[in-house]
C-alpha cells in the first residue's frame, strides 16, 4: 500500500477504533463506565492501523511480531483479534458483497468467476474435509465473481477445501438474466437458465491409437477466452500479496479465516479505487 493510500485510510480505521473502544473494553466486554481513554503501545491510530497491516502482509509468527512491536506474545495475540475486524470495519464502503443476491449483476455484461484454495494447517478430527485433492494439501476456499474492469463484487463464505468448485456455484442463483460468465474447465456441466456460461475447450483424451489435438481454431478461441478471464486470476494475485492468504493458516480462532480474505478483498477494491 503506498503512503497516500494509508494516509486516505487512516481517518476510516481511526473513526471505526473510537467507535469501538469507546463501547467495549480491550478485552471485548461492554463497557460499563464512562470512556476516558486507555494505556496501549502503540499511542496512535497510524501505530494501530501500520501493526495490523504488516501483520497481515507478512504473517510472521506472533513470537517474532511481539518481538519487532516490543511486545509479549499474549499481548500481540490479544491486539491482533482486535485490530483485524476494526480494520475490515474501516473497508466497509469497498468490500464485496458476501450474499449473490445482493451483487447487481447488470443484463448484457460479461462477468468472471473462479475460485481461489488457501492452505490451512491440518485438522485433528475434520482432516478428510479440507483435503483438496487438486491441490494433495488441506485447505480452504472461496467463490468470487468479478467484473471485466477487475472490481470484485462477490466473494463466496469459506468453504472446505473437499468441495468440488462446480459443486459451490451451483448453490447460487444469479438475478438478472441474459449475462455471460466465463469461468474455466473446473465448471464443465455448470448451467443456468438465460444465462451463457463460458468456457474453454477441453483437449480431447488420447486413445490408444490416436493422440487427439485440440484443432487450431479451438485453440483460438481458448487463446481469445484465457485473455478475458485472466482478470480474475490477476485479481486472487493481488489478494495473496497479503501473506497472510498465501502462507499456511494456523490461526484456529473461529471466524478468523473467513474474515481475513474479507479484508483483503476489501483492501483490493480500494487500492483499486472500487467502491460497491
Amino acid at each position: 500500500m503506498s503512503v497516500t493510500k494509508f494516509d486516505e485510510l487512516l481517518p476510516h480505521f481511526d473513526q471505526a477504533w473510537q467507535a469501538h473502544i469507546t463501547q467495549f473494553t480491550l478485552d471485548g466486554l461492554p463497557r460499563v463506565r464512562p470512556f476516558e481513554g486507555i494505556k496501549d503501545p502503540f499511542g496512535s491510530s497510524a501505530q494501530k492501523l501500520f501493526f495490523i497491516l504488516a501483520y497481515q502482509k507478512n504473517a510472521s509468527l506472533q513470537e517474532f511480531f511481539a518481538a519487532a512491536f516490543e511486545l509479549n506474545q499474549s499481548n500481540c495475540n490479544k491486539w491482533i483479534h482486535l485490530l483485524s475486524p476494526i480494520l475490515d470495519k474501516s473497508l466497509e464502503a469497498y468490500c464485496p458483497k458476501r450474499n449473490i443476491e445482493e451483487v447487481n449483476f447488470i443484463e448484457g455484461e460479461i462477468y468472471l468467476t473462479d475460485a481461489t484454495e488457501r492452505p490451512v494447517q491440518r485438522d485433528t478430527y475434520e482432516q478428510k474435509n479440507f483435503f483438496s485433492g487438486k491441490k494433495k494439501r488441506h485447505t480452504i476456499k472461496n467463490i468470487a465473481f468479478c467484473s471485466v474492469l477487475g472490481t470484485l463484487l462477490f466473494l463466496s463464505p469459506t468453504f472446505c477445501g473437499k468441495i468440488h468448485d462446480k459443486k459451490l456455484v451451483e448453490t447460487y442463483e444469479i438475478t438478472p438474466k441474459h449475462i455471460s460468465i466465463y469461468a474455466d474447465l473446473g465448471f464443465i456441466g455448470w448451467k443456468m437458465e438465460d444465462i451463457e456460461i463460458v468456457l474453454p475447450h477441453k483437449k480431447p483424451k488420447n486413445t490408444k491409437t490416436e493422440k487427439r489435438k485440440l484443432t487450431q481454431t479451438q485453440i483460438d478461441y481458448n487463446k481469445a477466452h484465457a485473455k478475458i478471464r485472466v482478470k480474475i486470476e490477476n485479481l486472487f494475485a493481488h489478494l495473496k500479496v497479503m501473506r497472510i492468504l498465501k502462507d499456511t493458516m494456523r490461526n484456529y480462532k473461529q471466524g478468523f479465516k473467513d474474515l481475513v480474505i474479507q479484508t483483503a478483498a476489501a483492501l483490493y477494491n480500494f487500492r483499486k479505487g472500487f467502491k460497491i
